[in-house]
């Protein structure tokens, strides 16, 4: 059956004009565009690099912002991360692609000197945030001009001594003008020649020396764990994405000029992190002077500026790459101006002395300021971990105070976002770390040299024991936060905190058992070959400095004694006898499956029985068995051989 469709004339007219009013749109749209441009579009393929940089050196600015869009809205969509060798050998100049790219870079360089419109100056930092991912395609991004440029055009004001530098890149940036202006007209064949002349690109070095990661960089697009090396310089490794994500509803809000800054803010991250290089410059034009003067400006004047945040992630890649910019910033009172930075993006209210105000009722700390509070932490981890042995004056001491204050709150906060608030308090932990070990240091140190700190300290974290019904890490008092500590899973904490205590209980085990447990005290017993007891104060070799007062027992301790558990240090409830009931031919079958259980597990490696050597250290059950065994046969031989002897002989041997 045939279904026909009737149409009117009216109808058809209506339908016809509507077909013409959009075909106008589109012709109008694409009337300021090249044909071949239009041609390329149509067929949906994304606009090739030689193509962008011609139209570049014609200085066609709608075209390239159109060209540009479509670039960068690829990448986007298809999340292509340009790969980032680990090594020079990784590198391919012959690549005729990533030469494009190259000469793409210093086009747009050249490019974002003259006068553009802001839309197009944005997508064109888009682009170059997006070729400096990759530390091959870096090319003239890691030369002064262009780090003068990108610094300008972030909001990054530098002094006197630079302007000479910005002369010579103008000069070079006309150079280079006409030098893309040719490669363009040449084609695409002379930009992947061989004999073109190569862009010098800096990769970064292996070090040599044992390193040992300590904290977490993040450059725009993701999240680093960086490593100190003995000579103070770090190297930067790759981890997991950012969590800040772009959003470009929130671009469209902002000016066109804050935008752009962001941008190219985010392009000297880059550039900054993927090569030494321009490490290296960025040092000698003293861009970290021009940055810390601009974040300094906005701390004091206390202006909300969205971005802040960008340029306090550069301020911690250039301490955390360079040794000397770190002790640049510390001289340039870069704790004191951080933490009162720390101090606006918490909103922190002071009470009497170093102590914050909490506030139950408070909103969580959002996203965006979190983000921030975790540069800042950063940034001051890389400008005191290495001064935290030098002793402190007093408005130093009176500034770290404060500062530790502000870091105890940290750990108070709760923030907006997935694991924003694991990455704050793991920050706060790292600062924390550095200050707690050589305190706890101090304090054993003094105490094993001075009775009088000793006995002081002693009646502080150690008094008599009274309440035995808890285990001692669940003690809230300065003895159970040091217990706390002597498991924790920073190897060096645990051994100060245990250290201590041990020094406070004078180097008796016994007594120190009594503190802590032994479960908790088997670390360090283990380490110093005290796993049996036998070490008293008199034994140690701090002996002479320690006085042979006993310790006092109070009334409620001699009363619980007996039934204390000494590996969890409490009374433990009254538990049933496992085998109440059972025979003596049960027991025995059970014993004897639970031998066979453990040495099922012990030939599958899954545990190792472990003993206690007469020296006090742990080691392999198996072997002293097995000398235990091989005596047992040497007794069994001799009786063998007494067995075969003559009556007279035997009455002599056994004389």
């Amino acid at each position: 059956m045939s279904i026909y469709c009737l149409l009117t004339v009216e109808s058809f007219q209506k339908g016809f004009l509507t077909l013409v009013d959009m075909l106008m749109g589109l012709l109008f749209a694409f009337s300021r565009l090249s044909n071949a441009t239009v041609v390329r579009l149509a067929s949906g393929m994304v606009p090739d690099v030689q193509k962008i940089i011609e139209s570049i050196s014609q200085g066609d600015q709608d075209t390239v912002q159109v060209l540009l869009d479509s670039y960068n809205t690829q990448f986007r969509k298809t999340k292509v991360r340009d790969h980032a060798p680990d090594s020079e050998s990784d590198t391919d100049t012959d690549d005729p692609d990533l030469l494009l790219r190259e000469h793409l870079a210093t086009a747009l360089l050249c490019f974002i000197n003259s006068q553009l419109q802001p839309a197009v100056l944005r997508v064109c930092l888009q682009t170059l945030r997006i070729v400096s991912r990759d530390r091959r395609a870096l090319g003239t991004m890691v030369t002064d001009s262009a780090l003068l440029s990108l610094a300008y055009l972030g909001g990054i004001s530098l002094n006197q001594a630079c302007r000479q530098q910005e002369e010579r890149a103008e000069d070079h940036s006309a150079r280079t003008h006409s030098q893309i202006h040719r490669r363009a007209t040449s084609g695409c064949e002379e930009a992947a020649d061989a004999d073109a002349t190569p862009l010098a690109v800096s990769s970064v070095d292996s070090p040599s020396c044992p390193v040992e990661v300590v904290c977490a960089a993040t450059t725009n697009d993701l999240v680093h764990c960086y490593k100190w090396t003995d000579d103070s310089h770090v190297m930067l490794a790759r981890g997991k994405r950012d969590i800040r994500e772009e959003n470009s509803d929130e671009e469209e809000i902002e000016e066109d000029g804050e935008v752009c800054r962001k941008e190219a803010i985010k392009v000297l991250c880059n550039v900054i992190y993927n090569s030494p290089r321009a490490q290296e410059r960025a040092s000698t034009l003293r861009i970290l002077q021009g940055l810390w003067e601009s974040l300094k400006q906005g701390i004091g004047n206390r202006e909300p500026s969205s971005g802040r945040f960008y340029k306090l992630r550069l301020l911690f890649l250039l301490t955390a790459l360079r040794p000397e910019l770190r002790l640049q910033l510390q001289q340039e009172r870069g704790v004191a101006v951080l933490t009162k930075a720390l101090e606006q993006c918490l909103a922190v209210r002071w009470g009497e002395g170093y102590e914050v105000l909490g506030d139950s009722t408070s909103p969580p700390i959002s996203k965006e300021m979190s983000q921030e509070v975790i540069e800042i932490l950063k940034t001051l981890f890389n400008i005191t971990h290495r001064f935290h042995r030098q002793q402190p004056d007093e408005e130093d001491a009176a500034l770290y105070r404060r500062l530790v204050a502000v870091l105890r709150h940290c750990l108070l906060l709760s923030c907006d976002g997935e694991g924003t608030l694991e990455e704050i308090q793991g920050s706060v932990a790292q600062k924390l770390k550095e200050k707690l070990t050589p305190i706890l240091n101090l304090l054993t140190e003094s105490s094993r040299a001075h009775r009088e700190t000793r006995h002081y300290l002693r009646q502080k974290i150690l008094p008599p024991l009274r309440d035995v019904a808890i285990r001692p890490e669940h003690d809230t008092t300065l003895r159970g936060q040091l217990v706390r500590l002597m498991t924790h899973v920073d190897t060096d904490v645990k051994h100060c905190a245990a250290e201590l205590l041990f020094v406070l209980c004078k180097e008796n085990v016994s007594r120190f058992v009594k503190y802590t447990g032994y479960g908790n005290a088997a670390g360090l017993l283990a380490g110093q070959g005290l796993l049996n007891g036998r070490r008293n104060s008199g034994d140690s070799q701090y002996a002479s400095q320690y006085s042979s007062d006993s310790d006092s027992d109070t009334e409620e301790y001699r009363e619980a004694k007996a039934r204390i558990n000494l590996v969890t240090g409490r009374v433990e409830a009254e538990q049933p006898d496992p085998m109440e009931g059972m025979t003596e031919e049960e027991k025995e079958e059970e014993a004897c499956r639970l031998i066979s259980m453990i040495n099922r597990l012990s030939q599958d490696q899954i545990i190792q029985p472990m003993g206690v050597t007469a020296e006090g250290r742990l080691t392999p059950l198996w072997s002293q068995m097995r000398g235990c065994t091989l005596y047992e046969e040497e007794e069994e031989d001799e009786e063998e051989d007494m067995d075969l002897m003559p009556e007279g002989k035997k009455d002599k041997k056994m004389e």
